[in-house]
């Protein structure tokens, strides 16, 4: 009996004892166990940024147990700084006994960290990102869009003709650098915001469209993958509309009617859930397309116009500014005449430019000499394919307003006796054709 009664003193000695030394190795080793607990933090740090480097590939992102992984590393490393600081605020008094229940409670703690760092380490996710959604690329890609009252107007008639069952396809016209692209892409983001479809999806026709380009580009929208080792007919893209239904199609700076079969698209009534809209800056494309709705995006108010100028030009109105930088800032928004792309082209172009510079861009300006302002050569640009776009009769008429005094109010009537007297309008004989 004896032997049995040593037995259990033994066995009970050791389950008090290895509690014992647990907890007194807590504060004994104390400044070993933070410092260790530093050595993992930083192996953990590093595996962080791999994964959040592999996650945050250009059109991916991250998926919800990687976003869950990174709290929890977070936590950990705040945790394990806030212990290396209070550590460092005691060292000059840190002995055993002078703080015994401080050291105890970090030695404990950092053992505990140490352990839940080791758990994340060896956590695997084999997939930690995904495709990024159109809808959250869409909304990336258009930070340029500012509502203005003119294109606030032009946004909710767009708008509400999407809503209404009785309009299939809906023009949008201005001129050229009026901001038609960008109003488009705001509407294809409110539209998948607010679920009026299940797709939107947007292709540029230009001066000289290739339809199998078009259509390629469509599908890879419909389908969001790449298409390119694929044919596709208008009845494959015609096929892929049906089959999802409730799609909105832009087709963006269109210059000449289109065919919309063609590319795989009814012209007729087939998808009643579909909707098309349109932009150009001919207006009379659109009748000859079958628009229900026909909306203009016209340019912007003097106001809005120095409103959307100080934006990009930086410029802050004050009346300490003893050389009137203001003044001179607003006639040169003036001159953009309430054209977004030259506001913007120009406003960019004299941030931080000294008062001489601004001076001389108005000079410039106003004498339409912009060889001397390189940034404006994109909105002159975009400006010349309207106008090489043109007939020989409406160029010439053109030039003659040209000879009009800036800002003139030019006469029809008065347009025309010259018109004829120059003899621009060959298929006319009477004042009154």
């Amino acid at each position: 009996m004896w032997p049995c009664i040593m037995d259990i003193a033994k066995g009970a000695g050791k389950m008090l004892w290895e509690p014992i030394k647990l907890h007194a190795s807590y504060f004994i080793c104390c400044e070993r166990y933070v410092n260790d607990l530093d050595f993992h933090v930083k192996k953990l740090d590093r595996k962080k940024k791999v994964r959040e480097k592999m996650a945050n590939e250009i059109g991916s992102e991250p998926l919800e147990e990687l976003l869950d992984w990174l709290e929890k590393v977070k936590k950990v490393n705040d945790d394990a700084q806030r212990m290396a600081d209070k550590v460092g605020e005691h060292q000059h008094c840190f002995t055993w006994f002078s703080d015994m229940g401080l050291r105890h409670s970090l030695g404990k703690e950092a053992v505990e960290k140490k352990a839940l760092i080791d758990e994340l380490l060896q956590e695997k996710l084999d997939i930690i990102s995904q495709p990024m959604s159109t809808q959250v690329i869409q909304s990336l890609f258009n930070e340029d869009f500012k509502v203005y009252r003119s294109t606030d107007l032009a946004l909710q008639k767009v708008m509400d003709a999407l809503q209404n069952d009785g309009v299939h396809k809906i023009g949008l016209y201005g001129m050229g650098g009026v901001g038609k692209t960008t109003l488009a892409k705001e509407i294809k983001r409110r539209a998948l915001e607010q679920k009026m479809f299940k797709k939107a999806i947007m292709v540029t026709i230009s001066q000289n469209p290739n339809l199998d380009t078009i259509r390629e580009k469509m599908a890879e929208q419909l389908v969001e993958f790449n298409v390119k080792q694929y044919s596709v007919s208008s009845e494959k893209l015609f096929s892929l509309i049906k089959q999802v239904g409730q799609v909105l199609i832009i087709l963006d700076d269109i210059w000449k009617r289109l065919n919309l079969s063609d590319i795989g698209i009814p012209p007729d009534r087939s998808l009643d859930r579909c909707k098309i809209i349109l932009t150009s800056r001919n207006v009379d494309i659109f009748e000859s397309m079958g628009s229900e709705e026909i909306i203009q995006l016209g340019v912007l108010s003097p106001e809005d116009s120095w409103k959307m100028f100080k934006g990009y030009s930086k410029v802050v109105e004050s009346s300490t500014d003893s050389r009137n930088l203001c003044g001179v800032a607003r006639e040169v928004a003036d001159e953009c005449k309430g054209l977004p792309l030259a506001i913007a082209t120009v406003g960019r172009a004299l941030i931080k430019k000294k008062f001489p510079i601004w001076e001389a861009a108005l000079v410039q300006l106003r004498a339409s000499i912009p060889d001397n302002i390189p940034e404006l050569k994109d909105v002159f640009v975009q400006l010349k394919l309207s106008y090489d776009y043109l007939s020989t009769e409406a160029k010439s008429c053109l030039l003659l307003c040209s000879l009009f005094p800036e800002d003139y109010e030019i006469s029809v009537e008065l347009l025309t006796w010259y018109a004829m007297g120059e003899g621009f309008l060959q298929s006319v004989n009477t004042l009154q054709e």
